[in-house]
C-alpha cells in the first residue's frame, strides 16, 4: 500500500501534465505545415517513412528532412519555456 502511495500521482503531477501538453501544443503550432504533417503521420500516427511519404506527395528522403527539421525546432521550442 505504501509502495502504491508513493507512485500515485499527486495533484501536481496532473497540473505538470497539463503545462506540458500546453507547451507541446504551442510548439507544434510554430511548425511549418508540412513538418507538423509529417512528425504527427510519423509519431502519433505511427505510420512508416514509407506510409508518410504518399501522403505528404513526397519522397522518403524528404519526409526524413521534414522530421529531422521538425525535431531540432520542437525541441529547441520545448528547451526555450523550461526556467
Amino acid at each position: 500500500l505504501e509502495r502504491l502511495r508513493r507512485e500515485a500521482p499527486g495533484p501536481g503531477t496532473e497540473v505538470g501534465q497539463r503545462e506540458e501538453r500546453a507547451a507541446l501544443l504551442e510548439a507544434l503550432g510554430g511548425l511549418a505545415p508540412d513538418e507538423r504533417e509529417a512528425l504527427l503521420l510519423r509519431f502519433f500516427h505511427e505510420l512508416t517513412l514509407e506510409e508518410v511519404a504518399p501522403r505528404l506527395g513526397t519522397s522518403e528522403p524528404t519526409v526524413r528532412r521534414l522530421l529531422a527539421r521538425a525535431q531540432v525546432r520542437l525541441g529547441g521550442h520545448l528547451r526555450s519555456l523550461q526556467p
